[in-house]
């Protein structure tokens, strides 16, 4: 995952260990190659979500939607084309996350016109997430 980019997912029942596993694989990556960032506030409103993700990102976060798209872009390409470093974002539980937060995850991470997986996300969640997805 780390090497081709894009979505990841790890699903499984409560208890199973999937946090840990999440936690000890980000805690093995080379900080000068990867930047991790990590959530488990996944009930936020598209709006919230990218308020949060520009945060991480050391972005200002801005007031409109439109405005947190481009920034998020814009530090993400910065962190890739200028600091050489993939972004990891990290979001657990994220068999709470909307339907409009996963729509926009899609358009987030499309990256000159689909041809380039710029950063690492991975959706961590309970079993029902691989059934959200398929929607």
């Amino acid at each position: 995952m780390l090497t081709t980019k894009g979505f990841g997912l790890l699903t499984g029942s409560a208890g199973r260990g999937k946090t840990t596993a999440v936690r000890n694989w980000a805690s093995g990556l080379n900080t000068s190659l990867y930047k991790v960032m990590y959530s488990s506030l996944s009930t936020l409103t598209v709006n919230d979500f990218y308020r949060n993700l520009a945060t991480e990102l050391g972005a200002q976060p801005a007031f409109r939607k439109t405005d947190n798209f481009k920034s998020i872009q814009d530090e993400i390409n910065r962190l890739v084309l200028e600091k050489r470093q993939t972004p990891v974002i990290i979001i657990d539980e994220a068999n709470y996350i909307g339907n409009a937060v996963l729509n926009d995850l899609k358009m987030l991470f499309n990256f000159e016109m689909d041809s380039k997986d710029r950063a690492v996300v991975l959706l961590s969640g309970l079993p029902q997430l691989n059934s959200t997805l398929r929607l």
